[in-house]
């Protein structure tokens, strides 16, 4: 294949685009269009345009040069209380489960959850994980008054992103995290975060469950919402990766158990390339169909990873950024979205 950095693809060339795969050290930049998303851009840095930078400063961030490193759960802790007397700006997370506990919550909402990781201040600029590595946050919530909480709050802004507003030293690199809520618990893995390459958000609970919601510039990423420990309230829908922008080969998928109403796999997701959604319902009664792809705008080389039952792929789905005109096609073959 011909060398992909710096070249610009039509739409027809969506092959071109679903099998690039960046590499480590690579920057790249998926660009958007006001309406009619008629192209993505990949490029080196060349210092005219703004870049999202994933792995670019890992050559510069040698072990000896990481300011605070995670190898216990009393390093978790001090992390996730924002503890005085240490420099979190740079955070290795070193192989192995750390676990950090909350307690039993109560209240919070979608929008303004209780927060076990609060990195919004800036305080902390990146954070890498070693292979093997996963932080696993727990917390009991009553079951009638429920609670919502993430595992990790970063800055990015609630609205959607545009790319000259791209924080070019804040990114996420091979994070894994797990979050436990119980039959009370309305969780979310990865909040408000941003220039993630290979992480993971797993969520467990019976409410509102998201894997990464409202995260933008992910790549190699998983979202998993996980109902089925628990019978999950009507009503609520368990989503893998919800509200996120700009998305090169991702997972998105959602297990529904006994109380489910439906689940999805992406929702409400725009620029997608090469992605995957499961909703997949593993139990119980159906009310309504469990979808893969939900509301999602611009899409390339997108398909169904469901296995295991029958969902439907997309539902509402177009190429336009606004407007309604293109949807995603729906193919007896997979459901690959071929323009």
């Amino acid at each position: 294949m011909d060398k992909v950095i710096g070249q610009r693809w039509e739409v027809y060339d969506y092959e071109k685009i679903i099998n690039t795969v960046p590499k480590r050290g690579e920057i790249v930049l998926v660009c958007n269009t006001p309406d009619y998303a008629d192209e993505i851009v990949l490029l080196k840095a060349d210092g005219s345009k703004p870049v999202i930078e994933l792995y670019a400063q890992e050559n510069k961030l040698s072990k000896e040069n990481f300011t605070f490193i995670i190898d216990s759960d009393e390093k978790l802790a001090a992390w996730a209380k924002d503890l005085p007397g240490y420099n979190y700006m740079h955070v290795l997370i070193k192989t192995g489960s750390w676990t950090y506990d909350m307690g039993i919550l109560e209240g919070g909402s979608l929008s303004d959850p209780f927060t076990a990781i609060d990195i919004s201040n800036g305080r902390t600029k990146s954070v890498t994980g070693e292979a093997g590595s996963k932080i696993i946050i727990n917390y009991e919530a009553p079951y009638y008054s429920w609670a919502y909480c993430c595992g990790i709050k970063g800055s990015g802004d609630i609205s959607y992103p545009s790319s000259s507003d791209i924080k070019k030293d804040y990114f996420f690199n091979n994070v894994n995290i797990e979050v436990n809520g119980g039959q009370g618990g309305s969780s979310i893995g990865l909040y408000l975060c941003r220039n993630l390459y290979a992480c993971t958000g797993i969520v467990n609970g019976s409410g509102e469950i998201i894997g990464i919601y409202v995260c933008s510039n992910l790549i190699n990423c998983i979202g998993t919402a996980d109902g089925t420990k628990g019978e999950t309230e009507s009503g609520y829908i368990p989503c893998g990766i919800q509200s996120c922008y700009n998305l090169i080969n991702c997972i998105g998928e959602a297990f529904n158990g006994q109380g489910g109403y439906r689940c999805y796999g992406f929702c409400e997701c725009r620029n997608l390339t090469n992605c995957k959604g499961a909703a997949v319902r593993l139990g119980g009664a159906v009310f309504l169909n469990d979808i893969d792809f939900l509301n999602c705008r611009t899409g390339y080389g997108c398909q169904s990873n469901n296995p295991y039952t029958v969902s439907i792929t997309f539902e509402n789905c177009y190429m336009e950024m606004y407007s309604g005109e293109t949807p995603w096609s729906n193919t007896a073959a997979g459901g690959y979205n071929r323009p």
